[in-house]
């Protein structure tokens, strides 16, 4: 069994990838996704937020829909998009496709599952099949046609009621699963109610961690399944 730490989305704040893998070289890492597209960082900082990342030891990335974007400009490009940073990602394509990952399951001393996904898992028809729709969407890999992509009717889709765990909106989509602890990011915080970081909502047994916009806090899944939320400026 691991501890993990969990970082929310980088959006080219590279000095937040930097801080992670120095503060906690011997936890597991994993970052949610969406390294890519800024409105104050450059596309060279973007990337070089996720190449960072990518050659880290003991860590894992997933994908985020900002990625997604650009290994599917054709059918997922979303807000954000530079054909600079296109460019710049192509050189790294294959590498990155070789390393990211869906999603992640922890392997914590728990009850139930512990999910890691860059928006979340959510959907009547999956509430007693998340392993197996996990798996489905494992084998579908990169397709346009995964289901992990769809983009739901909230976030301008047109043909999804809800969006996959690189889409789905925290607020307006996402309701949980039974039986699984989710972490997530992708929708940063939107109520004067939550709190200014890292929040966990009981209803949706989901910890929400897009918050590195605001504070840069990580939040820690101890093997024992006990949480922690630390601020990465913290000495």
């Amino acid at each position: 069994m691991n501890n993990y730490v969990i970082v929310g989305d980088i959006h080219g704040r590279k000095e937040i990838v930097e801080k992670a893998l120095e503060k906690f070289p011997d936890e597991h890492k994993v970052f949610v996704g969406d390294f890519l597209d800024s409105y104050d960082r450059s596309s060279e900082d973007c990337i070089e937020a996720l190449v960072t990342a990518m050659w880290a030891d003991n860590t894992t990335i997933l994908m985020g829909n900002h990625e997604l974007s650009y290994v599917l400009p054709d059918t997922h490009r979303c807000s954000g998009y530079s054909k600079k940073t296109q460019t710049m990602f192509n050189h790294i394509k294959d590498e990155y496709l070789d390393k990211v990952r869906l999603y992640l399951e922890l392997d914590v001393d728990d009850e139930g599952m512990w999910l890691v996904t860059h928006a979340g898992l959510t959907g009547p028809s999956i509430s007693r099949q998340a392993e197996e729709h996990l798996s489905y969407i494992s084998n579908k890999g990169f397709s346009p046609q995964n289901p992990a992509f769809n983009i739901g009717w909230y976030r301008g889709g047109l043909q999804a009621t809800h969006g996959g765990i690189l889409w789905c909106d925290f607020y307006a989509e996402h309701d949980g699963v039974p039986g699984v602890t989710q972490i997530v990011g992708h929708t940063a915080r939107r109520e004067r109610k939550d709190p200014l970081g890292i929040f966990y909502h009981e209803g949706k047994n989901t910890w929400n961690i897009d918050c590195q916009d605001r504070v840069p806090e990580v939040l820690i899944v101890y093997e024992n399944g006990t949480t922690q939320t630390v601020n990465l400026d913290d000495t």
